[in-house]
Formats: structure tokens, C-alpha cells, sequence
């Protein structure tokens, strides 16, 4: 049986039990564990690595700008002072809308906002940027 990948397009971003729809691109979803040379005296032909600390890159959600937005007044509530941290997830989905696999990020808040670019000469669609630090990913796989 000949298995094919997902494609990239079909995925739903998800915070506190809401559904975002509408984004144009998710990006961060990286882990990175450190590693720790050892050097052994008298044994010259190795080193032994050691994993360290674990750190996760930050989220960057890009979508257009829309009349109402969750995202702008969560971010100016960290402007504020009001921070408040959130759990979510990113979803892939299959070509029948079925989520396969998905991605839980914890307790995330926004440090980031880059508003859209303008150009007279395109009529491409106004996109914001929002970046999130978050506690770590978890992965999960649904039934296929």
C-alpha cells in the first residue's frame, strides 16, 4: 500500500477551545535539545554528548486582516500588562477535513505583532503576523 504525505495547505489553528480559521501560514513548530560535550581522561578517540537543556522555538501565525480579530486585543492586553497565557493547538488535516495529526502548544502568550505591508501596485491580501512564546509542543495523531 502506496502512502502519501499530507500537504501543508489543510491545517486549523485552535486557542482556548476556539477555532481561528483563515491562516495563511503557521511556522515554529521546532524543539532543540542542547547537548553537553564530556571529554574522558585517556580516552582520546571519542567524547561523549550529553543532552541538556530543551527549548522551543517561538509561533509565528500569519493570516489576513479581518474586521474582528482574537488576536490584536489578546496581544494589547500583553502591551498592557495583562498577560494572559493560553493553551492551543494546530491541527493537519486529511483531503475529507479529518484531523490527523495535531500539534498542543501550552500556555502561550503573545510577544510579538508586524502589521501588513502595503503596495499600491498588488492586490495581494493585507497580512498581520503574530508571534507566540509558549511552555512546549506535544503531538498527537488521530484515528486515519
Amino acid at each position: 500500500m502506496i502512502q502519501h504525505p499530507y500537504t501543508a495547505a489543510n491545517f486549523l489553528v485552535e486557542i482556548d477551545g476556539l477555532l481561528l480559521g483563515g491562516f495563511s501560514k503557521v511556522s515554529g513548530l521546532d524543539i532543540e535539545t542542547e547537548t553537553e560535550t564530556i571529554q574522558e581522561g585517556g580516552v582520546n578517540n571519542f567524547t561523549y554528548k550529553l543532552p541538556s537543556q530543551t527549548s522551543y522555538s517561538d509561533l509565528v501565525l500569519e493570516n489576513g486582516i479581518v474586521e474582528y480579530s482574537q488576536l490584536w486585543p489578546w496581544y494589547q492586553g500583553v502591551v498592557q500588562g495583562r498577560i494572559q497565557r493560553r493553551n492551543g493547538s494546530i491541527y493537519l488535516l486529511n483531503t475529507e477535513g479529518n484531523k490527523v495529526f495535531w500539534w498542543n502548544f501550552l500556555q502561550a502568550f503573545p510577544h510579538s505583532w508586524k502589521g501588513p505591508s502595503f503596495d499600491a501596485s498588488q492586490a495581494s491580501v493585507a497580512i498581520q503576523q503574530i508571534s507566540l512564546a509558549h511552555h512546549g509542543l506535544s503531538e498527537a495523531q488521530g484515528r486515519r
